[in-house]
């Protein structure tokens, strides 16, 4: 998932990659894994490595909201989400 938007801040671009494995249930250990890859937009030069499960599970999150939001009838109040892992989790 590629990021470049130079209207907000055209110093840093980045890509975020992101793997399942979902057997690893059985073992105890995390299902879905991340990684985002910070540059410097002009020489492509690496700035950093992080882990991105958190940011994966925020950005789910929104364009859930947003998909709902767009999609959904008007007059709805009700809603009602199915989801696991990360996504089945509310404060």
């Amino acid at each position: 998932m590629p990021a470049y938007l130079p209207k907000y801040n055209n110093k840093y671009c980045g890509v975020k990659i992101v793997s399942t494995a979902p057997e690893n249930k059985k073992l105890g250990l995390p299902t879905v894994f991340g990684e985002y890859l910070l540059r410097d937009s002009e020489t492509q030069q690496l700035i950093a490595i992080m882990q991105a499960e958190e940011m994966t599970a925020y950005r789910t999150g929104a364009a859930t909201g947003v998909a709902t939001e767009v999609l959904s009838r008007t007059d709805c109040e009700t809603l009602g989400i199915v989801g696991t892992g990360k996504q089945a989790y509310s404060g």
